[in-house]
C-alpha cells in the first residue's frame, strides 16, 4: 500500500482516480457493489451536479482476471480493448514520475498469489512484524554455485535483479527454505525467472534486518 501511494497519491476526491479498500469488506459484500460505493464517494459533489446518470451511466466491466491466470497485472491492464478504459492505462503505467516503480508497486500488490485472503476468524491470531531493513550491498559472484558459498542463512536478506525481473526474501525465509540452493531457485521463481537460469548480467545483492514484532490487540 506504503509503494502505491507513493506512486500514486493517496485517495482524493479533489482528482479523480482509483479507489484503495482500507476496510475489510464483509463475505457478504459483492465486490462490484463494494466498488461502485467507492467510485460514488470519488465522484463527490459532482454527481450531485451533474446526475447520477453522468457520472454513472457508463459503469462496467472493462477487465477481469480470468480463474487460473498466470497473475499479471500489467499485462492485463494493457490488454483491456475497451476504447475509453484504453486511454487512461498509458497514465497508469507509463506517463507517471517513476513508470518502473509504479509498476512493480501494481505487481506486489495484485500479483503476488502466495498468500489467499485474510478471513475475519484470524483477526484474533494477527501478528504484525516490522522489519528495518540496512543498505544493501553487491554480492559479486561468477555463477550461482559460488553464490550458494556466498550466502550467510538466517542472516541475509537477498535480492535478484534481472531486467525488469525482480524478487527479494528477507531473512526471516531461512526459516523455510534453510538450504541455500532451494532459497535461491524459490527466490528466481518468484522473479518469474527459470528454476536454471543465471547470467552474467543478474545482479545479486544482501541486506540484514532489524525485526520487530506485535501481537495486534483483540
Amino acid at each position: 500500500m506504503t509503494a502505491l501511494e507513493a506512486a500514486y497519491g493517496a485517495p482524493s476526491q479533489e482528482r479523480f482516480g482509483s479507489a484503495v479498500f482500507y476496510e475489510q469488506p464483509s463475505t457478504s459484500d459483492k465486490l462490484e457493489q463494494t466498488a461502485l460505493a467507492k467510485y460514488k464517494f470519488f465522484a463527490g459533489n459532482l454527481e450531485e451536479r451533474y446526475g447520477e446518470e453522468a457520472w454513472m451511466g457508463h459503469w462496467k466491466e472493462v477487465c477481469a482476471r480470468k480463474a487460473g491466470a498466470k497473475p499479471d497485472i500489467v499485462a492485463e491492464l494493457r490488454s483491456i480493448t475497451d476504447r475509453d478504459a484504453k486511454c487512461s492505462v498509458p497514465l497508469i503505467l507509463d506517463n507517471i514520475g517513476d513508470g518502473e516503480k509504479a509498476r512493480r508497486a501494481l505487481a506486489a500488490a495484485f500479483d503476488d498469489p502466495r498468500f489467499p485472503p485474510l478471513a475475519r476468524d484470524e483477526y484474533d491470531s494477527l501478528e504484525v512484524e516490522i522489519s528495518l531493513l540496512s543498505a544493501s550491498t553487491p554480492i559479486v559472484v561468477a555463477s550461482e554455485r559460488e553464490l550458494h558459498t556466498q550466502l550467510r542463512p538466517g542472516i541475509d536478506g537477498v535480492t535478484l535483479e534481472w531486467g525488469h525481473c525482480r524478487s527479494t526474501f528477507l531473512p526471516q525465509v531461512w526459516e523455510s527454505l534453510s538450504d541455500p540452493r532451494e532459497f535461491i531457485a524459490h527466490l528466481k521463481r518468484k522473479a518469474g525467472l527459470p528454476l536454471d537460469f543465471w547470467s552474467t548480467d543478474l545482479t545479486v545483492s544482501r541486506y540484514t534486518v532489524e525485526k520487530f514484532t506485535e501481537r495486534l490487540p483483540a
